[in-house]
């Protein structure tokens, strides 16, 4: 080894010796910085599994609000299938009274919007009423809800899968109820029909994320609506997916994070079973927007753990590399001699001498090893520029040109190669070695100093600097850095937004004009105490500020001190403010509202309570005093059921055990409780259970009582108003009865006896004026039995006596019947009878009997009002929509439009001088009218004065379908 080398030799050993203690130190520094890293780490964990909580409870809370709405949805459709179910075990399915069900389906279709259907089926599946007056009347029987409810006993109400339309081309359901009579028997089924889309307005006010879902299952899995909507998925059974095999059938309502079995998408499911309904409410939102907030803050904390480990390495480092100096300053202090002072002086950082004209190195100091990666031995003899990066080349040459051209100092900041492949930066200082004449001696000496932690650190403060000012420029609150001389040395843009005003119109001043004058002592005595020490780590508070247009509005301000690490000195105030005017208005609103609340319980007529869990009372609004009797120091104290009467008593109490065990929400009760007077009371109470906003657990019971004696008289007196109307009835069957065999009877006798004596069928009269009379006593006879066959029959129709039996009509056969009949009065009258039956006419559907009678019943009319000579023409065709009809035409003396309403009225006749001439009682047109409805067909009549008549009739087909048929 050289002379000249081994005392720097001898001193990289001692250094290396000496870099011991700062590897401890370094150690010491990655084991507290890793444990802060896993702390927050553990922390960030922790607050994921609360934004999930968050997500879950909020999902809880949209699941609760659509599921009350659906309930209230649907009882609205259930109230008028209740009606006619509690109607129907009063009274049975009267076909005399499907007109008038009719007619109240069709009245409770038009008040309820939710509806679109209303249709009563009989025992046998047959269409007995319906609330849609164009709607095809047919076999039900074969619908799924028939059949459901038919082998069933349980009368409660039921939903269908969903279905399309025939009627409407869209999605829909049926909501129905089993009919029973008055002994229990199966009477029938009642249901209602809906469109799908009556959910879409349930969830439009319902936010459940971009990836969110809302779906209503039915009880048993078959999905019915979902949102967003996805036909495949529409009316599929979901029953063996995990919603309903693993949480359904544990429990009424939970919540479980799994893929979705519709779409896969991995979601926070909270669902719902209504507890008087068959439907499961599903609410899921996406565990990536559930989790979106929290990952925002874990890459926020991701950043800080970051920029706190590149502080903490470099104070580590810059520690070593100051105790690695140190210690090797010491020891060569010691021992080198005074031509290793410049050496010494540099310790730490490399030496290097080149020769001034070629800049080959001559001698390396050890700190190659740390700086190149190298030995010294092997730099000797090498060129720098062979080490230097290509882009800062040109700037190191130019210096070395400065020191060749007479220059004494020279200094550059550059790239070099280090042995591992990367390029490390350090600083350069270059001086000429000259002798005592201040001769340059040929060479250069070069001290060069590892400068890439400096240079990062300067990076990440300037990329800091950036990011604060993203972050502040970008801001919805005013972030403000003020000094602790109260200057504020930046404000946000956020100002604009806020409080009307440019940044620069806030900065460089410490003014508090555009705080409100009552609330400056505020803010100053704040900031104060921050600046002390003696305020909180971050300060919270609210106060009041001037916007430049003039009006206040609220400012909520969140402190935070920034202090020197070393000295302990404040160093800024970071405050961010944030506009609460809505919030603090919310709260004033809220307050105001509890004062209405208050107000409104103190004031009502119906009696407020609230009830612990344990029934006990703990408020009672003052209508106490006046519906009961009672003191409310009296009631206070004590429980719910204590004024109850004793056999109403279980039935408050179980409610109130229910409602306390969370398995139901809301509860309707009626009883009787007890007057302080002594006698009984009935009161109709609502009860509702009050849950904990973000638990769900139950809270407390609130109710509302109404006084519901007037209700309950006034329907005792309506039950027996019913009763007396039924017995009515029946008496008056039994006189149309008699009346029918005492009226009939002596007229036969009359008629039958008269025949005999015209036909001569005993012997001959004698005298030819005898054979006059008796067929002017014949013709009587008969004319008063069929005024009295009519005025019975809508006598019966009126009563709702009338049975028809009903079965498949050749319509042709029966107008031939009816035209042989009234040839000969035809003939007696001079009028032309025809008709015309066309082929292809479908069979009707009707009791042939008094299909009959009405055919007899036109065409006698037609006959009676034709003059002599005049035509009468009845025809069966096939109507333009290939129903059945039959028209009746007639040449006779017409009706004026003002009077075809009365002739279809009962006992309605047209007074003219014609009419005179006729005989009746009126009962023809209305009779024929009432019994072609109740053969689910219509009569129409088109006149016109001294041109003829027109009688229109339609059918129902033997198939079951309405049909409009014009009779001309």
């Amino acid at each position: 080894m050289k002379p000249a080398l081994r005392p720097a030799t001898e001193g990289a050993h001692r250094r290396f010796a000496g870099m011991a203690l700062p590897a401890t130190a370094a150690g010491l520094v990655a084991i507290v910085v890793l444990s802060l890293v896993g702390l927050d780490l553990w922390h960030s964990w922790q607050a994921r599994d609360l934004a999930l909580e968050v997500a879950r409870i909020q999902a809880q809370n949209v699941a609760d609000a659509l599921a009350q709405q659906v309930a209230r949805s649907i009882d609205l459709i259930d109230l008028p299938l209740r009606e006619v179910q509690e109607r129907v075990a009063a009274e049975g399915l009267d076909p005399a009274r499907a007109t008038e069900v009719d007619t109240v389906l069709k009245n409770r279709a038009r008040v309820t919007p939710q509806l679109r259907d209303l249709v009563v089926l009989d025992q046998a599946g047959k269409w007995f009423a319906t609330s849609f007056p164009d709607a095809p009347k047919g076999e039900g029987a074969n619908r799924e809800i028939f059949a459901a409810h038919r082998d069933r006993l349980d009368r409660g109400i039921a939903i269908s899968a969903p279905y399309v339309s025939r009627t409407t081309g869209r999605l829909s359901i049926a909501i129905s109820r089993r009919l029973d009579d008055a002994q229990g028997r199966f009477a029938g089924v009642v249901f209602a029909t809906t469109d799908l889309s009556f959910f879409d307005q349930l969830y439009d006010s319902l936010s459940v994320g971009q990836q969110g879902t809302i779906v209503v299952f039915r009880g048993d899995g078959i999905l019915l609506t979902r949102r967003p909507f996805l036909e495949t998925a529409i009316g599929h059974s979901y029953a063996d997916g995990p919603l309903f095999l693993d949480h359904v059938r544990q429990a009424p309502n939970g919540s479980f994070m799994a893929p979705s079995m519709i779409d896969g998408v991995r979601r926070m499911e909270t669902y719902r079973r209504l507890t008087d309904l068959p439907l499961v409410i599903l609410v899921a939102t996406e565990e990536g927007e559930s989790l979106a907030g929290w990952r925002r803050d874990f890459r926020a904390h991701l950043l800080g753990i970051g920029l706190l480990g590149s502080v903490v390495a470099l104070m580590g480092w810059r520690l070593a590399v100051l105790w690695r100096r140190q210690s090797a300053a010491a020891a060569e202090n010691a021992r080198v001699t005074a031509d290793y002072r410049l050496l010494a002086d540099n310790v730490g950082d490399m030496i290097v001498v080149n020769d001034l004209g070629t800049l080959e190195r001559r001698y390396v100091s050890p700190a190659s090893l740390a700086l190149y990666g190298v030995a010294p031995e092997e730099l000797i003899g090498t060129n720098p520029k062979d080490f230097i990066h290509p882009d800062d080349s040109a700037d190191v040459a130019a210096m070395w040109h400065r020191l060749l051209d007479g220059g004494e100092e020279g200094m550059s900041c550059h790239r070099i190669r280090h042995a591992a492949g990367h390029w490390a930066w350090v600083e350069s200082k270059s001086r000429v070695v000259r002798d005592g004449a201040g001769q340059p001696t040929g060479e250069i000496v070069s001290v060069v100093r590892d400068v890439g932690a400096r240079i990062a650190a300067e990076r990440a403060k300037r990329e800091s600097e950036l990011r604060f000012r993203a972050i502040a420029e970008n801001a919805t609150d005013i972030i403000l850095r003020i000094g602790p001389d109260g200057t504020r040395r930046y404000v946000s843009p956020a100002c604009r937004e806020i409080l009307g005003l440019d940044p620069a119109d806030m900065t460089d001043c410490n003014d508090l004009s555009r705080v409100h004058p009552e609330d400056r002592p505020l803010v100053a005595d704040r900031f104060s105490a921050m600046m002390r020490g003696s305020g909180p780590e971050i300060g919270v508070y609210s106060f009041r500020a001037l916007h430049r247009d003039g009006r206040t509005i609220w400012l909520e301000a969140r402190d935070r001190l920034l202090k020197d690490e070393v000295t302990g000195q404040a160093i800024e105030l970071i405050s961010m403010l944030r506009d609460v005017t809505e919030r603090v208005r919310s709260e004033d609103e809220l307050r105001e509202s509890e004062g209405r609340y208050r107000l409104l319980a103190e004031n009502s007529t119906d009696m407020i309570i609230r009830l612990r869990l344990d029934g006990q009372r703990v408020y009672l609004s003052p209508a106490y005093r006046d519906v009961l009797g009672y003191e409310l120091d009296e009631l206070k104290t004590g429980i719910a059921g204590d004024i109850v009467f004793a056999a109403d008593r279980q039935m408050v109490t179980n409610a109130i055990a229910d409602l306390a065990a969370g398995l139901r929400d809301v509860v309707g009760i009626e009883y009787r409780v007890h007057h302080k007077a002594g006698h009984l009371i009935w009161v109709d109470t609502r009860l509702k259970l009050v849950r904990d906003a973000v638990t769900g657990a139950p809270v407390e019971i609130v109710g509302v009582v109404r006084d519901n004696s007037r209700q309950k008289a006034n329907e005792e007196k309506l039950r027996a108003a019913h009763d007396e109307a039924e017995r009515s009835n029946r008496m008056r069957s039994a006189f149309f009865s008699n009346m029918s065999h005492e009226l009939r009877t002596p007229l036969n006798a009359v008629i039958g006896f008269a025949d005999l004596m015209r036909h001569e069928t005993l012997g001959p009269l004698g005298v030819p004026k005898y054979r006059e009379y008796v067929d002017d006593i014949h013709a009587s006879g008969e004319h008063l039995l069929a005024i009295i066959n009519d005025i019975l029959d809508f006598a019966k129709l009126e009563a709702g006596a009338l049975v028809l039996h009903q079965e498949p009509v050749e319509l042709g056969t029966l107008v031939a019947t009816s035209c042989r009949l009234m040839a000969t009065k035809a003939e007696q009258k001079g009028v032309e009878l025809g008709s015309v039956i066309e082929g292809d006419a479908p069979d009707a559907m009707g009791d042939p009997v008094r299909i009959k009678q009405v055919l007899l019943n036109l065409l006698s009319n037609a006959i009676k009002f034709t003059p002599t000579g005049g035509q009468v023409r009845i025809s069966v065709f096939r109507a333009a929509d290939g129903t059945p009809a039959i028209s009746v035409a007639d040449s006779g003396i017409g009706i004026s439009p003002e009077d075809l309403v009365k002739v279809v009225e009962p006992f309605g006749q047209v007074d003219n001088a014609r009419n005179r001439e006729g005989d009746g009682t009126g009962l023809g047109l209305p009779l024929s009218r009432r019994l072609m409805e109740m053969q689910g067909g219509a009569l129409e009549i088109t006149s016109r004065l001294g041109a003829g008549t027109t009688v229109t009739a339609r059918f129902q087909t033997a198939e079951g379908e309405i049909a409009l048929a014009s009779t001309g």
